[in-house]
């Protein structure tokens, strides 16, 4: 059972992320009747990623409620660029763009 998540969790991924950010797009274009479904994922988000962080909290004692907050909404914005990337990430397999650019590094390699 475990095996087959981890070999079906890409799929799973590419699914989820395309759905929310389609989800996005259309209640985008149509905010004034769907703002109740925006406010409500942002709600469901921002729960999960409260509950991650009390944990966390829990854990370290490390986080007061202000940096709770903070680490809160930095989650919820990471999460939506996470699901941008998981569609461009299999956009670019299904292309075969495999290559990456290195960076040209100045004075690396050079003999003084």
């Amino acid at each position: 059972m475990e095996m087959t998540f981890y070999l079906l969790l890409p799929f799973i991924s590419l699914a989820t992320g395309l759905a929310n950010l389609l989800v996005l797009v259309f209640v985008s274009w149509f905010i004034q009747l769907y703002w109740p479904i925006v406010v409500s994922l942002l709600f469901i988000n921002s729960c999960f990623n409260f509950y991650i962080l009390s944990i966390y909290e829990h854990e370290t004692r490390r986080l007061g409620i202000i940096k709770k907050l903070f680490f809160m909404t930095i989650m919820l914005g990471y999460n939506y660029l996470f699901y941008f990337a998981i569609v461009l990430a299999c956009y670019k397999k299904i292309r075969r763009q495999t290559k990456r650019v290195k960076t040209t590094h100045v004075g690396v390699g050079e003999k003084a």
